[in-house]
């Protein structure tokens, strides 16, 4: 595998976690642990401010670094173009996912190694954290076959995530490099404006689960607070207390559907205000292969949100579909290697 990364991709959100400085770092800590001669990526703060002063060979790809995402998806298609067997995506779950996004389905698609500086970083796509780029060696890295998730909205974009769907009003991000949760609203726009969590339901929601021979009404009406829908883990499996995502884990269920009647995907809750809130009542599925979670009556201002990414603004005239897609993306994962 090593001959892959003798000439690699790199993709940076600067915007993710501390500060890009940070950012920066990490990228060309990466770069230099996997020994690379040539470096394909972006002007300025989408790569090339991370190799100012030495670096290995630089080839910059025509993108505009003030463009936001969007210059993060043309930069990912533009090296997917280029033929690259390994992409260094520097930033957090979304940037991660928003790359994955445009290589699925093209003719070739570049082996995704990820480097987390976001906020939460609990992705699958994540190869290692920032902080822990000393243990990254390149012949401990195997390639690994990851589902996705698959959300639409109707009359609206898609988007994929390798973590988890959440329909909120808020999602937890970062501002000067403090973790607060930001009106996910604004952020669809690209503004970081701290706010709490609201509840999302109407007496118009419902939330089922659609299957070949199935259709399940998993929860109704306006008590919805916060609807997760991720992927169940191993770590599941020897902890009860986790309920019906640990049956799920535990019988081979791709992932599950959650709809809770209190915010959960909520950082600035504390043990006072939990106390103060009373018990959280959940309602949970798990998901196969063939399902498909069908989201609708949604109150005005509640989004969807792939990864962190917030996709669309919703009203309780929207529907939205999220179903797996499996073996859809390859990723680098750190393996102890042979000696």
């Amino acid at each position: 595998m090593n001959d892959a990364f003798q000439r690699v991709g790199l993709v940076v959100n600067s915007t993710a976690g501390a500060s890009p400085e940070h950012c920066f770092h990490a990228a060309g800590q990466a770069i230099a642990a996997l020994g690379a001669s040539t470096v394909v990526t972006g002007p300025g703060s989408l790569g090339e401010s991370a190799f100012k002063t030495s670096a290995p060979q630089v080839e910059l790809l025509p993108c505009d670094p003030s463009a936001g995402r969007h210059a993060t998806r043309m930069l990912a298609r533009l090296l997917a173009d280029s033929e690259l067997q390994t992409v260094v995506v520097v930033g957090g779950d979304g940037t991660m996912a928003d790359v994955a996004g445009v290589f699925m389905g093209l003719p070739h698609q570049p082996d995704i190694l990820g480097i987390g500086t976001g906020s939460t970083n609990a992705g699958a796509l994540v190869t290692c954290l920032a902080d822990e780029l000393a243990k990254l060696d390149r012949r401990s890295l195997r390639k690994h076959q990851l589902d996705t998730l698959e959300v639409n909205v109707s009359d609206g974009p898609s988007a994929i995530a390798f973590n988890d769907i959440v329909f909120s009003t808020t999602v937890v991000g970062t501002i000067n490099g403090e973790l607060v949760d930001l009106d996910a609203t604004a952020l669809l726009g690209g503004d970081f404006e701290p706010a709490q969590p609201l509840g999302i339901g109407t007496q118009r929601t419902r939330v089922r689960v659609i299957g070949v021979d199935s259709d399940s009404l998993l929860s109704s009406g306006q008590d919805i607070c916060t609807i997760v829908i991720g992927f169940a883990e191993q770590t599941f499996r020897a902890k009860a207390i986790t309920g019906g995502i640990c049956l799920a884990n535990h019988v081979g269920f791709r992932a599950g559907c959650l709809v809770a009647d209190q915010p959960i995907a909520y950082f600035g809750a504390t043990a006072d205000s939990l106390l103060a809130d009373g018990p959280i009542h959940t309602s949970f599925l798990g998901l196969d292969a063939d399902d498909t979670v069908l989201v609708s009556g949604i109150k005005n201002g509640a989004v969807v949100c792939a990864d962190g990414n917030p996709v669309a603004k919703l009203n309780e005239s929207t529907k939205v579909r999220v179903r797996t897609r499996p073996a859809a993306i390859t990723a680098l994962t750190m393996q102890e290697h042979d000696q």
